[in-house]
């Protein structure tokens, strides 16, 4: 398994593609923070730093998974999207603006692949993690616990979630950026996170 950093070198060459004009497009705070097209990169892969290396590799190993720095809204779309005469597979358009600050919706659209991914693979049409299914044995069965935790509806409310599937994204996030009060909204969540996708051996394929 490579390391973190020779994992986010490489996701950074083959999986992130900017828009030529995401900037000149942008607002004027975005061009003030940002000077070529190669910063959004950056950005994001400081964003996706802390994720376990485990699920940067299985989206390296995938053949679905694409970023693209746009000016417009962020936005996941599973299957094939043509970008400049290529064909990618499962793209997450990123407004560069979201990138600012925290970056929070930028994660937000980019956690919605990685439900997709860890369920099956970003497969068009087919599950997801938040959903109760995964792509092996292992997330298959972190999966379901997270459908039964999930329907017992300690956090929805106070985190905004509307869907399984949102309240997978946004206790994600908490996870890497504020793990004490995901621990006090939803201590079944983050348990299961901590104890699952958090170590390493549920990343082992068998």
């Amino acid at each position: 398994m490579q390391d973190r950093e020779a994992l986010l070198e490489a996701l950074w060459r083959e999986r992130l593609h900017a828009e030529p004009t995401c900037l000149e497009r942008s607002p004027f705070q975005v061009r003030q923070r940002m000077e070529t097209v190669w910063d959004p990169g950056r950005l994001f892969r400081e964003l996706i730093r802390p994720l376990p290396r485990g699920m940067l590799q299985l989206w390296h190993t995938a053949p679905r998974g694409h970023v693209i720095f746009t000016h417009e809204p962020s936005r996941y779309a599973p299957g094939q999207q043509e970008w400049h005469g290529r064909s990618l597979d499962g793209v997450c358009y990123v407004r560069v603006a979201d990138l600012l600050d925290e970056g929070e919706e930028a994660f937000l659209t980019f956690a919605e692949f990685l439900d997709h991914l860890m369920g099956s693979g970003a497969e068009p049409g087919a599950g997801r993690f938040s959903g109760g299914v995964g792509r092996t044995p292992r997330l298959t069965d972190a999966a379901q616990r997270f459908a039964r935790d999930e329907a017992l509806g300690y956090g929805q409310k106070e985190l905004g979630a509307t869907s399984p599937a949102a309240y997978f994204r946004r206790c994600l996030w908490l996870y890497l950026t504020d793990e004490r009060r995901l621990n006090v909204v939803d201590p079944n969540i983050h348990r299961l996170f901590a104890r699952t996708l958090f170590k390493p051996h549920v990343w082992k394929r068998s």
